[in-house]
């Protein structure tokens, strides 16, 4: 969810590793902060998929993190968040696809 970033329109995006770039997929959420969702997808993890979730969303958020503060912006890891409510802005399905940790640009 993007939100005053320079070159990329306000609203919910998604990375598509097609074009590899994003993808705006809604309109602009409230609040004013961006935020990544970081999402897992359990069909690419046939064994121990959770373990692997959250090993990949730590590793990414770790070097997303460290790029945000080294950029100057606060970022903020947020674990506690109404589950139903991001899936359905992000276009997650909770079944195939699921919300995981989130991290807030501020």
């Amino acid at each position: 969810m993007t939100r005053g970033v320079t070159g990329v329109d306000d609203g919910v995006h998604r990375y598509d590793p097609v074009v590899h770039g994003l993808v705006q997929v809604g309109p602009a959420a409230e609040g004013d902060a961006t935020t990544l969702v970081v999402t897992g997808v359990p069909w690419r993890y046939p064994e121990r998929g959770f373990r692997h979730f959250y090993w990949d969303a730590g590793t990414l958020l770790a070097q997303f993190e460290a790029a945000a503060a080294s950029a100057g912006l606060g970022p903020r890891l947020r674990t506690d968040f109404p589950d139903a409510e991001i899936r359905d802005l992000v276009g997650a399905d909770g079944v195939h696809e699921f919300p995981l940790p989130l991290s807030v640009l501020w």
